[in-house]
């Protein structure tokens, strides 16, 4: 089945949607440019919306269709976009609301995961430079309040009034409560908006969630530019590498965040291993003919003598150790069956998220450490 695809270009490049993906997209100065990068695109959209392995998928030229063509006056080399698809005009099911509701939402909450793991809000490595909506955004900090503070922007358009305040997600989840109490708000009208554009609560949607991974991209890239893959999370698993550094080249490893509580388990390496007695989470390498989930049960069960049950994906990084380059996935379990014993490990320990400062854990785990403080700061 091919995969349906809207243009949106003018001589200064193009901008190509995946219809099935809401929010999914590529830009080049060509039609043939942006359809190279639209299958990784859409690698790690499928990645990150259905928690899939990038690898699990692939796509060739021959797997795209172009349904939809929009010449613009547009700075469309800056993402400047107007296009209502045509099925942006077409009635909302409950279900289909729901589903898109619930990705727009996601999007909110990892974007804020990942601006909240940003050691430094103010830093930058990119020129400031002038775009038609003025200044381009150029630290973490103008990252966020941009992407942020089109909330009220977008619902406005389709008759929703709401304000920016709170964080990302909390507006955005205000803006959908407003919205809702709209009559017949799933007949999804369309609206001639703001500088003669077109606009429905189906678009909105769509525009949420790529607004989200524009900007999104270009601060995962500039934190790892910085400070490194292991410095910032990646929840949306862009796959940005390093001339010497590839997913292809890191050795796939997996590992369990269990909860006891307010506190999770973290456990001492043996002192013969490399990074001797510093502390990590569980887990160990994916052996060939695995899936990811398989080798972190019987890992689990070699290291703790414990049955685990394997939840969703936590967090994902790349760090690359003097010795060897490590694809870390993080995912969310507990113990179905038995107690942890230390059968491989020299200590063993349940350690709440104020506690993490005092164990000296693994460089591939801080940046998932500081996810954790994050999420449990208000606590």
């Amino acid at each position: 089945m091919s995969i349906r695809i809207i243009d949106e270009y003018n001589d200064k490049g193009h901008l190509l949607y995946a219809e099935d993906y809401a929010g999914a997209y590529a830009r080049g100065r060509t039609r043939n440019e942006a359809l190279k990068k639209l299958p990784d695109e859409i690698k790690q959209y499928i990645a990150w919306r259905y928690e899939k392995p990038i690898t699990a998928v692939d796509y060739d030229d021959n797997d795209f269709e172009v349904i939809q063509e929009k010449q613009s006056d547009l700075h469309i080399e800056d993402a400047d976009s107007d296009v209502i698809f045509d099925g942006e005009k077409l009635p909302l099911s409950e279900f289909e609301y729901t589903q898109l509701k619930a990705v727009a939402l996601k999007s909110a909450r990892d974007f804020l995961a990942l601006y909240s793991s940003v050691p430094d809000k103010e830093g930058t490595s990119i020129k400031r430079r002038s775009t038609f909506y003025g200044e381009i955004p150029t630290t973490a900090h103008e990252m966020y309040e941009h992407t942020k503070n089109v909330n009220s922007y977008y619902f406005g358009e389709i008759g929703a009034e709401v304000n920016n305040d709170g964080d990302i997600l909390s507006c955005r989840e205000r803006g959908f409560a407003i919205l809702e109490k709209q009559q017949d708000f799933l007949q999804n009208r369309v609206y001639d908006g703001s500088y003669g554009e077109q606009w429905s609560l189906r678009k909105v949607l769509r525009r949420f969630i790529w607004h989200d991974r524009i900007h999104a991209r270009a601060m995962h890239r500039m934190v790892v530019k910085l400070y490194g893959y292991d410095a910032v999370l990646n929840p949306f698993k862009f796959a940005v590498m390093t001339d010497a550094t590839s997913a292809h080249d890191a050795v796939d490893v997996v590992a369990a965040l269990i909860w006891d509580g307010k506190k999770f388990l973290a456990c001492r390496r043996p002192a013969h291993k490399a990074r001797g007695l510093m502390w990590e989470f569980v887990g160990g390498k994916v052996e060939k003919g695995e899936t990811r989930e398989q080798a972190l049960i019987r890992e689990c069960r070699e290291e703790l003598d414990v049955i685990l049950r394997v939840g969703s994906v936590f967090a994902e990084v790349i760090h690359e150790y003097p010795d060897i380059t490590v694809h870390l996935v993080v995912y969310n379990a507990e113990i179905a069956e038995g107690e942890p014993k230390k059968l491989e490990h020299a200590e063993l320990a349940w350690v709440s998220p104020e506690q993490i400062d005092d164990y000296e854990f693994c460089p591939a785990d801080i940046s998932i450490l500081n996810m954790i403080k994050e999420m449990h700061r208000e606590d």
